[in-house]
Formats: C-alpha cells, structure tokens, sequence
C-alpha cells in the first residue's frame, strides 16, 4: 500500500548490516540487561489507565503514542508526526515498568518492536528494533498534556451459566458438544471516561462512546445492558461480547476515540465492528464530514477514493457497489497527518474480503477542506 512504502522508506537505511551491527540474538540480550539493570522502579503506570507521550525515535523521527494499560497489558496506538498514519500497538508491561510493545499495521503484519522501560512518572525509554534486520534505534517519549483529554478507565464483566446443563444433558449436534461444558456466555466492557474541568463536555461525549460501546444499542446504561445477558442468551443461545474504548488521535483539543466491538453466538464466524468517533474537545461537539470538508466535497471526492481503493486493494473484490457510485463511509478518524476512512465487514465487500482502509494526507484532502476547518489545526 502507497503510504506504506512512505513508512518503509523512513527505514530504508536500516536494511543494511553494517560492520559491529549487533545480531538478533545480541540485539535481543542488550535490550533485556539495559531494561533490567539499575536500581528498581516502582510502576508508576495507573491500573487500567491511560496516557499520551511524545518524543523521538532515533534523532530525527517525532512520534506520539496513546497508550492503555489493563492489569499487565499494555496496549494503544502510535504514529510517526509528519505522517500521522496510526499503527497497532500490543504488549505487556511487568512490576518493575519494562515493558514489550509489538508494532503492527492495518494488515497486522509485525512492523516493528519497542522494549524499554518507565523510567519516571511522565519518561519512557528503550530502542525500537527492526523486525528483520533487528537493527537498534534509541527512543525516548514524555507524557503530553497540552490540548490533551485525560481519562478515568472502568471495566465491567458479566456471565450466565443457565444453559450449560441444558446443553451438558443433552447436546444438539457433534460442533455443539464441542463447547457445552464451558458454554457460559459473557459480557465484556472496558470504557475509558474523559475527565476534564468542564463536567458538561464530558458528560456529553462520554454518553457518546458509551452508546456505541453497548454492542446491541438496546439500554443506554451499563447495569441495564449487563443485565439484559440473561434475555440475549434466551435469545441467542450461547454469546460472547466484548467491547474496548480506545484512543486514536489526542492533540490540538481534537479526540478520535475508535469503538471495538465483537460477538460471536455460534455461527460460521464471529462478528465485530470498529467504530471512529471524532470530537472537538473545546465544545463536546461530535465532528462529521460535513463539519470538516465543504458541503459539494461529496461527488469529486467519491470518484478519488474509489481510484484510491483499486490501487489498495484487488479492483475485482466482488464490491457492493457499482463503479461510479462508490459510498464514502461516515466512519472516519481525524490524525495529525489526514483522515482514516474505515470500512467494516459486509459494507463495501463481502466478509471473506476482510475490513477496507483508506487514508487521506491533509495534502491530498487540502481543496475539499473548509476554511476554518478544525482539521487546519494540524495543518501549520
């Protein structure tokens, strides 16, 4: 994919083994006796909390990362200043502060490796290592509060076991019997709450993720929906639903918080959704399209996006849609670099084709942008 290369690119000069380059097994050792050594730091990190950092990779490569914590995951987003592409991050973090972060990108393919430690309140230090050549680069990142929301975290649980005898006694089919003695179905919720000075800003937006966080949109409050399990497994049968609030983009007073959802009720396959909810933080206004882009963007950005599409993915994806008439999707995030449209499962493709992406850079939106834009906050 084009802006990947862009990402590679960046790398380039680290696939060259160079004399005294360490090797995998040396690269790996040093990164562990540098995070171990020293006198021992009290993790300092919130229980299920969240924060963002900024600092460079290298000397030269800005970066900004959100980062959650729950339990010993450790887990977020991150993405590279002047590119503002967000990549997966995943991992786990010990008592001591050190901590293992995966790099991935949207085809979750490893891109990269993050070992360090916390090293104070507001420091994280360590190198990020090169998935194939494992060539080394110190990074050091801050904690970052200017035009940055802060959040409280909860997480909630619920099971119901009523129908695992039923089905112990007597299972309805051979893929049946094969889960009935553990069929307890499950809710899984994990919300981060934003906590600023003006209470009505985050009553409003936290009424918002919460919403689109209860998978089945039937209650609109946690102890209603964790208690309706019982009727939905009625219904149902057997369910597993989890669904994590997480955060995209955290800066200038703009917040992109993303909504995973998943469930599976014993199909051919589970079913999920990811959700992208952009707010200007200074108001509590939720932002849409129309609140960003010029009112006639719609027809001439179509038929760019969908040129863009072909050139991402295979352009015979057995599409839902007719050449010409590509839909331009309301699920998008706002980055410091463009805008992320995504694309979930069944809504331009069929399911085997998987989830669609495609990114826009402020560059290439600049002419459909409106004037005073919020996005022109990220456009110095």
């Amino acid at each position: 994919m084009k802006r990947l290369y862009f990402i590679a690119l960046l790398f380039f000069f680290f696939s060259c083994k160079s004399e005294g380059e360490k090797t995998p097994q040396e690269a790996e050792t040093s990164i562990e006796t540098a995070t171990s050594s020293g006198e021992e730091n009290p993790f300092v990190f919130a229980e299920n909390g969240y924060k963002c950092f900024k600092g460079k990779i290298g000397e030269n490569l800005s970066i900004t990362m959100h980062l959650h914590k729950t339990d010993t995951t450790l887990s977020g987003y991150y993405y590279y200043d002047k590119v503002g592409l967000p990549l997966e991050l995943e991992g786990n973090v010990k008592e001591n502060g050190s901590f293992r972060l995966e790099e991935r990108d949207k085809y979750y393919e490893k891109t990269g490796l993050f070992k360090g430690k916390f090293v104070s309140n507001d420091k994280l230090d360590g190198k990020w290592i090169h998935p194939k050549t494992k060539k080394e680069l110190d990074f050091s990142a801050t904690v970052h509060t200017d035009g940055v929301a802060q959040f409280t975290s909860e997480i909630y649980d619920k099971e119901d076991c009523s129908n695992r005898e039923k089905y112990l006694k007597n299972p309805r089919d051979v893929y049946e019997a094969r889960y009935t003695d553990t069929i307890c179905s499950t809710m899984h919720i994990e919300l981060l709450k934003l906590k600023t000075e003006d209470a009505k800003i985050d009553d409003k937006i936290n009424k918002r993720l919460l919403k689109s966080a209860l998978y089945h949109g039937e209650k609109s409050d946690i102890q209603s929906y964790l208690n309706s399990l019982k009727d939905l497994v009625e219904e149902y049968d057997f369910l597993e639903t989890e669904s994590f609030v997480g955060v995209t983009t955290n800066d200038n007073n703009i917040l992109c918080a993303h909504v995973s959802s998943w469930e599976y009720s014993g199909g051919a396959h589970p079913n999920g959704r990811l959700e992208y909810i952009n707010f200007d933080l200074k108001t509590g206004a939720e932002l849409k399209l129309n609140d960003v882009l010029k009112p006639n963007f719609l027809k001439d950005f179509s038929a760019f996006a969908e040129q863009k599409l072909y050139k991402e993915y295979e352009e015979e994806a057995g599409w839902f849609f007719e050449k010409g008439e590509f839909p331009i999707t309301d699920n998008f995030a706002i980055t410091p670099g463009g805008l992320l449209f995504y694309f979930n499962s069944y809504e331009i493709a069929p399911y085997a084709a998987g989830r669609q992406e495609l990114f826009f850079s402020y560059k290439e939106l600049e002419k459909y942008i409106l004037p005073n834009s919020v996005l022109r906050r990220f456009m110095k």
